[in-house]
């Protein structure tokens, strides 16, 4: 910055955002791409200029612009906590529980195969493979949801950044060479697992803004079978107790989390003079097919088969998460239509412990008598 212009613009750009963190700019030579990335703790951020960006800087100053304004707009939301957390969540878990439950199912199989007598084997095999396989599918499940995350900050970054004023034809860029070659169908298909989301995504939401307040069916599928998971393993810890207190425990975390989710965008809708949303159908049919698949890892513990007896008594837990999310959806809407906020308020709160109760109940059959009635014994 041999003018000192670099750094005039930088910070005006700062003002113009109006962030009150500690923020300052650095360049990374050795990096020719034109891009960037913002690090560092809460209340002090950092970004990193790439030096390719510096390069477009001359040749594409609103792209140049464009990308400042979308690493400024991670601060401003403080994606970079978020991004932090997420990742030391995922760290954690496989290095204190995945790599353990790994490690003893492998020193389990290499006892039983050099020749360790034992009356349970191989009838126990399906027993270790179920909770290896129990292991990997939670951990695909926690990088869903990290991946999730990361990816919806990306799209509101880019939200504000063209609040900001950044131009919304910067976003119109081809996809990656590498992403050309991938069969199209695969492509989408693996969407999911990435932390960012393609150009044509980003273009969509640009778009439409109301995608993002949308609900994900990802969401509600990882919400039911965190739902699920939840409730079993706090069934394990002695000091709560035996009953449905693991249970109570599990719908006053998730219930909270359905109600917010299935809420908002009824009432973002009613702001608008032709907002409309669903009735709650498809996205309760989402939370319980994650129900049922919780629940399906979850019985492994129970049984030395691949398969449960009876199976298509699991499809209840569809059931089981429809009618509560129905029930939300439906009720929200005569709640906002009341004349007075204090009986909006008081009818939106009993319709949420209604919400709950209903959502227990049906949880608290499937601990009672569904996995029962499922693994053959009624």
């Amino acid at each position: 910055d041999a003018h000192g212009t670099l750094d005039v613009e930088l910070a005006a750009l700062h003002e113009r955002t109006g962030i009150r963190s500690a923020l300052r700019f650095r360049v990374d030579p050795a990096r020719m791409t034109s891009g960037a990335a913002v690090y560092g703790r809460t209340g002090s951020y950092t970004v990193c200029l790439h030096a390719g960006l510096l390069a477009r800087r001359g040749t594409d100053p609103e792209g140049f612009r464009a990308v400042v304004l979308h690493e400024l707009a991670h601060v401003h939301h403080r994606d970079v906590d978020y991004a932090y957390a997420s990742t030391a969540l995922w760290r954690v878990f496989v290095l204190l529980a995945l790599l353990p439950t790994l490690a003893m199912d492998a020193w389990i199989t290499v006892l039983a195969l050099s020749g360790t007598d034992s009356p349970w084997w191989p009838d126990a095999a399906t027993v270790i493979f179920a909770s290896a396989g129990s292991g990997l599918l939670l951990a695909g499940l926690v990088h869903l949801a990290r991946a999730d995350l990361l990816r919806r900050r990306e799209l509101h970054a880019d939200v504000q950044a063209v609040e900001w004023g950044a131009d919304p034809a910067k976003w119109d860029r081809p996809e990656p060479p590498g992403n050309a070659s991938v069969v199209p169908l695969l492509y989408r298909l693996t969407a999911p697992l990435r932390t960012h989301p393609g150009w044509a995504e980003r273009r969509r939401v640009l778009v439409d803004t109301g995608r993002l307040s949308r609900i994900s069916p990802l969401e509600m599928f990882l919400t039911g079978a965190s739902a699920a998971l939840l409730t079993s393993s706090l069934g394990t810890l002695n000091f709560l107790g035996e009953g449905s207190t693991s249970l109570w425990l599990a719908v006053a975390l998730v219930a909270p989390v359905i109600c917010l989710v299935l809420g908002a965008p009824i009432i973002r809708a009613r702001r608008t003079p032709v907002g409309r949303t669903g009735s709650g159908a498809v996205a309760g049919l989402w939370l319980g097919c994650g129900l049922l698949v919780g629940e399906w890892v979850e019985s492994g513990r129970y049984r030395v088969d691949w398969f449960m007896p009876q199976p298509q008594y699991l499809l209840a837990f569809l059931f089981i998460a429809a009618v509560p999310t129905v029930w939300w959806s439906q009720t929200l809407r005569l709640c906002l239509g009341l004349p007075r906020r204090m009986q909006r308020r008081a009818a939106a709160v009993l319709c949420a412990a209604v919400t709950a109760a209903v959502l227990w109940s049906g949880l608290w059959w499937g601990e009672l008598g569904g996995r029962r009635i499922a693994l053959g014994g009624g």
